[in-house]
């Protein structure tokens, strides 16, 4: 009995568990169980003019920053992910409900995107949210000193 509440007690946000305990008459009878209540997030982005930006060396989709929130206000980020040169991130664990995600900062030549993006994250899976850069107005032509 002791081993199971210890499971629960460290696995509690990873999991969703429960049990019963059967007395009566004799020896008690205990059944414990858990199902993974997690699954990871991650973000592809990709640029929505790449006539401009695979051939203007100036143009980069790596360092953009995300906050993966619970909430729609993003007030309760949980994690940080940030885009490499593909602009993939790593994957993040968190529990499996609706997060919610935001971009941070964009780097040099596009802007930041102000939507709030929802991802629906399921148990023991990882799901994608696949999207594009907003380019800037401004379109940096020449690598200045």
């Amino acid at each position: 009995m002791t081993v199971r509440l210890v499971f629960v007690k460290e696995n509690k946000e990873r999991h969703e568990c429960s049990g019963y305990i059967y007395s009566g008459e004799g020896q008690e009878l205990g059944q414990f169980w858990a199902k993974l209540n997690v699954g990871n997030a991650k973000l592809q982005k990709t640029s929505s003019n790449t006539s401009i930006t695979d051939v203007n060396g100036n143009y980069s989709i790596a360092g953009r920053t995300y906050g993966v929130s619970s909430d729609k206000d993003c007030t309760k980020q949980l994690a940080t992910l940030t885009t490499d040169e593909s602009g993939n991130t790593s994957v993040v664990e968190v529990k499996a409900t609706i997060v919610y995600i935001k971009e941070l900062s964009a780097p040099l030549g596009f802007k930041v995107d102000t939507t709030v993006y929802s991802l629906k994250v399921e148990a023991g899976k990882t799901t994608t949210l696949r999207f594009h850069c907003i380019l800037s107005n401004e379109i940096f032509l020449y690598n200045l000193p």
